[in-house]
Parts: C-alpha cells; structure tokens; sequence
C-alpha cells in the first residue's frame, strides 16, 4: 500500500492565518497520520506554530535554498522568525532540480554550504521513517515509471470539510503542497502528461517515494558511458567492413529497437537507466560520418580515375566506339572502303520527322554531284530501291558519270524504318562479278542500316538521361562522378576483352607467369600444346613447365630463371619433349619489366617484374634453312679445304726440287697457304657450334658496328646530361670474339657510368686500337671520378657493390675470362674515370 498522500492547496491557501494552520495540524494529527509535511513556509504564522510543529514531532517543513550569483555551488537556506536550534531539525531544504538538457529528473539528498550541509526535505522525511539515508548519494535519479497516477491525492478543501473518511489519511505521510494556477508553470520530467509539467509538490512525492520504496534509479557513470561509446563505436567499424547500404539500415533500425527494450527492461525489472538516448545518438552521428567518408571516398576515386592522365592516353589509343564517335559516317566510309571495290559512292540519311533525306558523306565525288534534287524517299528512285529492299541500277543519279561506271542504289533501313540511301558506281569492267559485288553491298546495307538504327537509340536515351528534368525527378546531381567512372570499367573491360583475344588467338604458344612463378594466363594455344602430352597448364609452376618441355634439370633452370628474374635478361632452351618429326621448337623466356606502374602490388614486389613470359616457337624453317646452307657451305668449305691442300703440296714438292729455278720464289706461298688452311679449320671449328642461340659462347663479330649500336641506345641519357660522345674505330679492324648480347649490356653500362659521373658540357670519349692479337677498347670522361682503389673494388667480381650503375660490370666480369677479354680501369678526383677493355682477335 502507497504510504504518501497528497493534498494539494490552492496558491492563496499560503496567506491564510495562524489559526487556520493550527486546525489543520490537529485535524491530520488526529486522523493518525505518520508525518505532515509542508512543501512550502505559510506566511501568516508566528514561531508558536513552528514550536508546536515541533513538539508534535511529526511535521516538516520545505524551507527553500538561496544560491549567490557569485558562488553558486554553496546555498544557503532562508531566513525567517527566530526559533530554537531544536526548532531547525524540522526543517528540510528545497531547491528547484537542475534540467539536463529541458528535462527534471534528478534529487538532490542534502546541500552543502560553507558551513553546514542541509539535508533534502524528503531525506529528512525518510530518516524519520528509520530508512538508512546516510548511503544514499548526493543526487539520484527519481523513479517515474507509473507516475504519478499511482500517488493518492486529495484537495485541501474536502479535507477541511471532513468530506473524506480517516481511513485515507490513516498511518501515511502527507504531504501539503501548492498547485497551479500561480506563477510556477511546474517541472517537465520524463512522463510529463499535461503541458503544465509535474508541480512541485507532486516532484517531492515521488522522490520521497523512491526513497521510501528503495528504488533508486541507477545509471552509468562517465568512465563507463565513455568506454560503452567505445566498443559502440568499435562494433560500428567492424560491421561497416562486411555490411553494404542496405544491410546497414537494417542493422541500424535492428540496432536502435534493441536498445530502446533493453533499456526498457533494465528500468522495469532493475531499476538501472542506460543511456539510450547517448548510444543512439552516437551510433547515427557515426554512421552518418561513415556514409559521408565513404561516399567522399568514392567521389574521389572517380574524380582520380577520371583524371588519370595515363588512362587518357591509354584512352586515345583506342578509337571511340561507333556509338560515342561524332564523326560515325566515318567510320561507315571506312569499312566500305577498305571492303569493297567502289569507284565512289555518297551516303544519304533521313531528315527527322520528315520524308526526306539529305547526303551526309561521299568518297571519290562530291556531296553535290547528285543529279536527282527532289530527295524525297516517297518517290522514285528511292521508293523503288524500299519496295525491292535490294541494290537496283539507276540512271542519271550522278552528274557527270564517265561511261565506263553503272550507278546504283540501296536503301537502309531496319526494323521498318528508313534510315538512309546508298548510292555507288562501279566499273563496267567486274560486270562478271557484279552479282557478287551486288550481294554483298545488300547485305553490308543491312548490317549498316542496323548500326544507324542502334544509334539514334542509343543517342535519345543519352539525352533523356541527361535531361534535366529526368535528374529532379530522380534526385541526381548535375554531374554524377560514377557514370563516368561506369564509363571508364565499360571501355577497360573493352579493352581488356580485345587484349585476351588478341592473347588467345597468337600463333605462338604463350603462357604468362608473375614473378613468384604462378601462372596468370596462357593463350589457347600453349594449353592445346601442354594438353596434347598431359599436362595442365595452370597446375604448372614456371619451373616445372620448363623442365618438363625442355629435358633440363632443375639446377639448371633454376639458374636460367635467376638470370631472368634477377638481371632481366631473356633466355633461349630447345624443347626437346613431344616434338614432331622434322620440327623443331625453342623456348624463349623472358621478364616483362615494370615501368613507372602505380599498381600498390608491383610498387611493393622485390622484384619489378610484371611478369615472366614464356613463348614457344617453331623455328622449323630456319632451322631447315640454315641447314641448306650449312651444307652448302659445308661441300664448298671442303673443296677449297681440297683444293688448298693440293696446291699446298704442288708448292711443297717445289720447294723440295733441287735447283729448280725460282724455287724459293714458292716458300711464300705455301706460308700463305699454310695459314689460310688454318684459318678455315679455324672458322670451321665456330660453324660447328650447336649452342650459338644459348648465347654463352663468344663468336666473332665486328666491333664498329656494336660500338655504333651501344652509343645511338645510351644517346637520351647523354642528352638528358648534356654530355657528348666522340667515337673513333679505325677502317679494317679484324672482329673480336665475344658474346653479342652480353657485351652490348656492359659496354651501355661502362658508358652510363661515365655519363652519370660525367660533367655537363663534357665530351666522352670512345676509341678503339689495334694490334696482333687483340683489341683495346678505350672509354674515359671529364667529371667528378672516385678514388683508384673504389674504381678496382667495383670492378672486382669477388667484391659486393653497392652501387646500381655497377652491378651490370660486376656480374658480366666473370665471364670474360671466357672469352679472352679483359678490363680494367683507373680513377681520381676532379679527373674523371677511364676503362679499357681488351677483346681477342679472330685473324684471318
């Protein structure tokens, strides 16, 4: 049972007299009531009546709080009459609640001034009641659910007129308080009914209330709301990964039901308040800044993507399709032209919402050297040309139409519209072939005829869709990023289909793999090739396709592949599995080398490879013919071989003679004859290399020319530097043995190094000498050099270098031991650097 009672008092009840109060406390007094309490100090009273309030021990009184502007945090109570300090304690202090944010919900328990704390009207009310008020807190929050309909009131009036029985008032605390109309409007709490709010004295019956029921609301703290927004927060990123738009609102609405209920039921069956209103907020305000980052995020990258330079000139490659080309009539004449064998021809298009057609484009004649004016299609010829939907022969259509040229006419239409004429000549000379000829005009007027109709199509929908009045109606903003971002996937997907087919329709077999030897894709050609001896291209490893079509071990393509990955050097192997009788194979490998790519996953590869590309080749024709002439120079080789050896021997058997006159004059010649018969088993001994496509065994060849080659390949760089280059080969040097390849890479490499160190307006200087058994390539510059001792530590292959300019020198100096060369070097400060390199001759 509800131990409160209410009565409310009109505003003027608060300046009736003295005896009027006396009446009232002995009329409740007498109805055995636990407690009186005023919420309000009535004015006419003299101390007697507080005296016997006092004595009677069971009423109390509200005495409101004064709080100075200048320090609102300590209160003070009014003043009044003079009483006893015993008088004080049936007293309890009354201040308006602080609203958070419009709302009353809070009490405060007691008051602290400077030199005393005052105890709240209902904390005083509820010690009397023996409730243990010493552990509630400062301020609680005040348990409206059910309020205030559950609080029993009466009026002042009924109980002056002895309208209400005592069993009302029996054993309860009633509580004495003004109610509107008087110049407070009442306190707005969270189950406000009436626009006039809760009156005070209804606010000090529930907080008594809560107090007396023990149920106090309890609510988060800072430390734990802060860290609740938190994980709120924390929960709200990790959906925001997995979930799309939609997904979202229905997460969001999911999200805020939940805990609208949860905390519903906290508050019913705990009496613990969560901080709705707090989470939710912060929920939306998050998700809010998520939908905006996001779709920040997205308008940029299209405004990248659309802006990417690049992708422009990738773009300009590639010709606008028909449909988004201004210039279409172009493209038609084109076709036409490169197709069939016209002598001219004009092209006539319809005229919109009219009967009409107009010329819009001819080749090998003028727009105006039609004869017929009219231009209607309703007449002849052209209605002749609809009705038997067919190139048909007109007469007098062109001007000035040589004899030797017949004139015809088709139309173009599609799906019952007429969209144009075609009109051409051709010469009188094909008139065998003119049924063919004809054929194909009907059936290229047709597919012409289809492509206008697509695009007047295509081009009334583009305008409707960028009609103004279409995007009010569909909410758009004038200029959406994401079309032409749709735009831009449409023409990548475009060209990447163009670039797949070309790939797929290659004659040699080809299979692309990244630089961690997986395969990205093969063209049809290598799967049919692998297919035909069981293998799966894709389940394939780059080393393991290799040793399986090439007989090699591992160890050996292994180092093949290293050089391949690591130097950027391409490799050539001969396949020697599932080869055809009479066909030979090669297998070429080689890098394709990343070059200023913005894609993250090549900018953060170790190696700068976009990939490694394996193409297998039939070399069959060369292969055969090298073999015709090697051996036709193999029988010519013989015969002079032959032929020396006998001259050789009639110039020995003359030597020999005795006395023969002139005898000595023929030593010379056999000498001579001798170092030929040497120099062809020389040749013969290089001809008879089978490992020259490897390219690892030197060869001779001519120095000029590569020299030639090396300085026109560096020449940007030395532009770049405004560096010159000055090269001088003397006429009828021998050739020097070398591997070709190999030596291009470290000549361009010595010649890099000089220009790098070199000085701006400086000359490098290039030259080449020459003795019995060799040559000496002699390369040195103007600029900044190095100490001597670095020069010989870079040049020393069994010393690391950390220099990139040098690794090319430090990984090709090992091998020329191999072919008999030889370099060197030397450097100072301030003076620039110098190489020789030292190359074998091959003499003849």
């Amino acid at each position: 049972e509800d131990p409160i009672l209410l009565v409310e008092a009109a505003y003027h009840y608060r300046f009736r007299d003295e005896k009027f109060w006396f009446e009232l406390l002995e009329t409740l007094l007498a109805k055995n009531v636990h407690q009186i309490i005023f919420t309000f100090l009535p004015q006419n009273v003299s101390a007697s009546f507080y005296r016997y309030a006092a004595d009677n021990g069971r009423t109390l009184f509200g005495r409101s709080t004064i709080v100075e502007d200048d320090d609102p945090g300590k209160p003070d109570l009014v003043t009044f009459q003079d009483i006893s300090l015993e008088d004080q304690q049936i007293f309890g202090a009354i201040q308006i609640p602080q609203e958070v944010h419009g709302i009353n919900r809070e009490y405060r328990t007691h008051f602290d001034s400077e030199n005393h704390s005052f105890p709240s009207l209902a904390t005083v009310a509820a010690s009397r009641m023996g409730k243990r008020v010493e552990d509630l807190p400062t301020q609680f929050r005040i348990d409206f659910i059910g309020q205030p309909d559950r609080t029993p009131t009466v009026a002042i009036d009924d109980l002056i007129a002895g309208r209400l029985i005592d069993q009302v008032f029996e054993k309860k605390i009633v509580l004495i308080g003004l109610v509107p109309p008087y110049p407070f409007q009442g306190y707005d709490t969270p189950n406000s009914i009436s626009a006039s709010g809760v009156t005070p004295l209804e606010y000090q019956g529930l907080a008594l209330q809560t107090i007396m029921s023990e149920r106090i609301l309890h609510t988060f703290g800072n430390v734990t709301l802060l860290a609740c927004l938190f994980i709120v927060i924390l929960l709200n990123l990790t959906a925001h990964q997995y979930l799309g738009a939609f997904s979202h609102v229905f997460v969001s609405v999911l999200f805020i039901g939940s805990m609208i209920v949860l905390n519903a039921a906290s508050l019913y069956f705990y009496k613990f308040w969560v901080p709705v209103v707090e989470i939710i907020a912060a929920y939306i305000l998050f998700q809010t800044l998520l939908a905006f980052r996001d779709n920040r995020l997205r308008n940029r990258l299209a405004l990248q993507i659309i802006l990417d330079q690049s992708f422009k000139r990738r773009e300009q490659v590639m010709p606008k399709s028909f449909f988004r080309s201004p210039d279409y009539w172009s493209l038609v004449v084109n076709m036409v032209n490169q197709t069939l064998n016209l002598k001219r021809f004009i092209f006539l298009e319809t005229v919109e919402g009219d009967h009409r057609v107009k010329e819009v484009i001819s080749l090998n004649c003028s727009l105006d050297d039609i004869k017929e004016r009219r231009r209607d299609y309703h007449r002849t010829p052209y209605k002749t040309a609809l009705e038997q939907n067919r190139s048909i022969p007109v007469n007098q259509f062109f001007t000035q139409l040589p004899e030797t040229e017949d004139s015809y006419l088709v139309p173009l239409n599609f799906a019952g519209q007429v969209q144009g004429f075609w009109a051409f000549t051709v010469d009188v000379s094909v008139e065998k072939q003119i049924d063919v000829l004809l054929a194909a005009v009907n059936n290229f007027a047709v597919e012409i005829g289809e492509m206008l109709f697509r695009r007047k199509r295509w081009v009334s929908q583009s305008r409707w869709y960028e009609h103004p009045m279409r995007k009010i109606l569909d909410m758009e903003k004038q200029n959406e990023p994401y079309r032409e971002v749709s735009r831009i996937l449409a023409f990548l997907v475009r060209r990447l289909s163009i670039l797949e087919s070309v790939f797929s329709a290659l004659d040699t077999a080809t299979i692309l793999y990244n630089p961690f030897g997986v395969v990205i894709q093969s063209n049809t050609k290598m799967i049919g090739l692998l297919k035909s001896h069981g293998l799966n291209a894709y389940e394939l490893s780059a080393l393991d396709l290799a040793v399986q079509i090439t007989g090699s071990t591992q160890e050996q393509i292994r180092k093949l592949l290293g050089k391949v990955v690591i130097n950027y050097e391409s490799v050539q192997l001969p396949i020697t599995a599932g080869q055809e009788k009479n066909q030979t194979l090669m297998l070429r490998i080689r890098p394709l080398v990343a070059a200023n790519e913005d894609d993250d996953d090549l900018r953060l590869q170790p190696i700068e490879l976009n990939g490694i590309l394996f193409e297998i080749n039939d070399v069959s024709s060369l292969v055969e013919i090298n073999r015709v002439r090697e051996s036709l120079f193999s029988h010519s080789l013989l015969h002079v071989k032959e032929e020396l050896g006998t001259l050789s021997a009639d110039f020995k058997s003359l030597g020999n003679i005795e006395g023969t006159k002139g005898a000595a004059e023929y030593l010379p010649l056999l000498d001579r004859s001798r170092k030929l018969q040497e120099f062809i088993g020389q040749l013969d001994s290089y001809l008879g290399q089978e490992n020259l496509l490897e390219g690892t065994m030197p060869y001779p060849v001519g120095v000029a020319e590569i020299i030639e080659r090396c300085v026109t390949s560096i020449q940007p760089l030395a532009v770049r530097r405004k560096i010159g280059v000055s090269t001088y080969v003397p006429e009828g040097i021998p050739l020097a043995l070398m591997v070709p390849n190999r030596f291009i890479e470290l000549f361009e490499a010595l010649l890099q190094v000089l220009i790098t160190d070199g000085y701006e307006g400086s000359v490098i200087e290039v030259e080449v000498s020459q003795d019995s058994q060799s040559l000496a390539c002699r390369l040195k510059n103007e600029g900044v050099g190095m100490p001597d001792e670095t020069l010989h530590r870079y040049l020393d292959p069994a010393q690391p270098v950390d220099r990139t300019d040098f690794q090319t020198i430090n990984q090709i100096s090992p091998e020329l031991e191999h072919w008999k060369a030889e370099l060197s070097g030397s450097s100072s400060f301030g003076r620039g650097i110098s190489f020789e390199l030292v190359l074998s001759t091959f003499n003849t």
